[in-house]
């Protein structure tokens, strides 16, 4: 049982301080979570040990900045061992698990924890193994860096060629420079008679002449610019019988308007083929369409009035005060 006065100490597996002394390693908290953290460290080491009879070499970077941290030494370790073009996998693990203060600080931490003494060497990379990993460490190192070697050939002729391809290019370039600017020397330039006269020189901006975007419309009428693409009224029309084809087929009326096109197809302008009762094609409000039809009206009685004979009125006669004389007279009355 601790006493008042027993001296604190602290547990790194527990993270506590307690003054049990000794007897706290045999309790029933200590162990179980020792044994779990002894679980989760072998298993980091565990891929590290297999490397360990059979090193792993990469080409190039691989988890540059992953670290370890070491129960026992209380402190992180590189994971691998990389200088930028190779990269020794688990490499810092098993150099650190060789050193000297690795080895003393584990016989420590296992004294000071209870641990059982038969897992030591889980833990541990004796001389003996370090060298012959070392050993087999080499011959992989030499063939990894001959095939970065011949990697490194191949990129070499690789920017070699190109560079001449490049250098080839830029001397096609001056050359067709240099023979642009002798043809430009060898046209001659627009005499002052050919310029008092009012000739035209046809040229470019090299040998003097005015550059197109400075001529006059009146400049280029002998040489009619050529029409690119249909023209304006041609679009229109594409753009009618565009809009006329998505039509629904069988709409109202569809039928008609097809006729009226053949119609206009043949050139029919008579306009009396069209139906006119009712005032169907009339545009406006019905009641336009009927103050036109009353003066229409109006105008054909006053015609016709005025072309007939005006018939003979008499006066009326009841039949009640007539006699015999005058149907007589009269016999359709």
């Amino acid at each position: 049982m601790a006493t008042k006065n027993a001296e604190y100490t602290f547990c790194s597996v527990c993270r506590l301080n307690h003054n049990a002394g000794r007897k706290h390693i045999y309790s029933k908290t200590h162990t179980s979570k020792l044994g779990s953290l002894i679980t989760r460290f072998t298993s980091k080491l565990k891929d590290a040990r297999r490397a360990l009879k059979r090193p792993d070499v990469d080409i190039g970077s691989y988890e540059a900045t992953a670290n370890v941290w070491c129960y026992c030494c209380k402190l992180e370790v590189n994971k691998h061992v990389t200088n930028g073009d190779i990269t020794i996998k688990y490499g810092g693990i098993i150099e650190h698990m060789a050193s000297d203060d690795h080895h003393k600080n584990t016989r420590h931490w296992f004294w000071e924890n209870g641990c059982d003494v038969k897992l030591q060497p889980q833990y541990l990379v004796h001389q003996l193994e370090y060298d012959k990993y070392k050993e087999a460490l080499e011959s992989a190192i030499d063939e990894k860096e001959s095939i970065l070697a011949a990697k490194r050939n191949e990129e070499a002729i690789t920017i070699k060629q190109q560079e001449m391809q490049r250098s080839f290019l830029l001397s096609q370039s001056q050359n067709r420079k240099t023979t642009n600017e002798a043809k430009a020397v060898a046209t001659p330039l627009p005499s002052a008679a050919a310029a008092k006269t009012g000739k035209k020189f046809r040229g470019n901006v090299h040998t003097g002449a005015t550059p197109p975007w400075l001529r006059d419309d009146d400049d280029d009428d002998d040489e009619p610019m050529p029409v690119i693409g249909p023209s304006e009224d041609a679009f229109r029309e594409h753009v009618t019988n565009e809009r006329r084809r998505k039509r629904n087929p069988n709409r109202v009326g569809a039928n008609f308007a097809q006729k009226v096109k053949e119609t206009r197809e043949r050139q029919d302008d008579d306009e009396k083929w069209l139906p006119s009762f009712g005032r169907v094609w009339n545009h406006g409000p019905r009641s336009h369409s009927k103050l036109e039809f009353i003066s229409e009206r109006k105008g054909h009685n006053s015609s016709a009035e005025s072309s007939a004979a005006p018939p003979d009125v008499k006066p009326y006669v009841s039949k009640k005060w007539t006699t015999d004389d005058d149907v007589e007279k009269n016999p359709n009355s």
